[in-house]
């Protein structure tokens, strides 16, 4: 992450009034195995990972997209087919919003789409949705992103390799992105 440090040593931060926990789901490597997880219907946010043809390295996030339906719905739908059509080894994520977050609207869906899409581009990660580009988020904000094993409950204890692009906790203070990965389980009982 790109941080900027005066020369005091200390930077200026906006109070952060939103704070949202994602709950992740995957990966899955197809859009049926979507439809058999009930986990996965009431999910308003949702990652595509894999590489383009011309890609080297390993697969990373290459789309990041929200939806009002069921995300298996949504990412069938042909327009969206279309639009995954040029991402191979494809594997798909779906993230709802924590019931202690208790925001499961759009326009905090959006809001985490703009920050999650505006930062991944600011770290040069090629995503092929290209809207929401141009704008920071219009408000300080912070993401915890919790990484769940797909038909359990149960979390995972390291995050896939191919979401290394995106920090366990994203914060956005009003100019600057502030990140923090690899939370780790600490097991002190």
């Amino acid at each position: 992450l790109d941080i900027r440090i005066s020369e005091n040593k200390s930077i200026p931060m906006n109070e952060i009034k939103k704070l949202y926990v994602i709950e992740w789901y995957g990966p899955y490597d197809t859009i049926e195995e979507l439809y058999q997880d009930d986990a996965t219907t009431d999910g308003s946010i949702y990652l595509i990972t894999g590489k383009e043809r011309y890609e080297r390295g390993c697969e990373h996030i290459k789309y990041v997209g929200i939806t009002k339906r069921d995300p298996a719905v949504r990412l069938n739908e042909r327009d969206h087919r279309e639009k995954q059509a040029k991402i191979l080894r494809k594997k798909y994520w779906v993230g709802r919003f924590s019931k202690s977050s208790n925001k499961n609207n759009r326009a905090h869906a959006e809001l985490i789409e703009s920050l999650f899409i505006r930062f991944l581009y600011l770290q040069e990660v090629r995503i092929i949705n290209d809207k929401k580009l141009k704008r920071a988020p219009n408000s300080p904000l912070t993401v915890l992103n919790r990484w769940i094993l797909k038909c359990a409950d149960c979390h995972r204890v390291n995050k896939p390799s191919r979401l290394t692009d995106l920090p366990d906790v994203l914060l956005f203070d009003g100019e600057e992105y502030w990140g923090s990965d690899k939370l780790k389980f600490l097991n002190v009982e």
